[in-house]
């Protein structure tokens, strides 16, 4: 009926869930105006269908992954001169 080849490219190609740009803002937790600059600007990767602009949900995973920053370790402040030669 169906050859390995043939179920394997359709196994391959999966069509990422697409989000609307009021769900994308709901899910990054930032307003519609926030989402629609990150559009703009290039940072957060969309497709126009029609008039109408879809955004796939890898595509906000992958944009918070790049936001992301680690925690910075305390330095710990250099230690203090000791001063022998002044008496407290």
């Amino acid at each position: 009926m169906f050859d390995d080849q043939s179920t394997t490219a359709m196994e391959t190609h999966v069509t990422p869930r697409m989000l609307t740009v009021r769900e994308a803002s709901r899910r990054l937790t930032i307003s519609l105006t926030s989402t629609y600059q990150l559009i703009r600007s290039g940072k957060l990767p969309h497709y126009r269908i029609g008039a109408a602009i879809r955004i796939a949900d890898t595509d906000i995973a992958s944009f918070l992954a790049q936001c992301r920053h680690e925690p910075v370790t305390a330095r710990t402040p250099p230690p203090r001169p000791r001063l022998k030669h002044i008496k407290l």
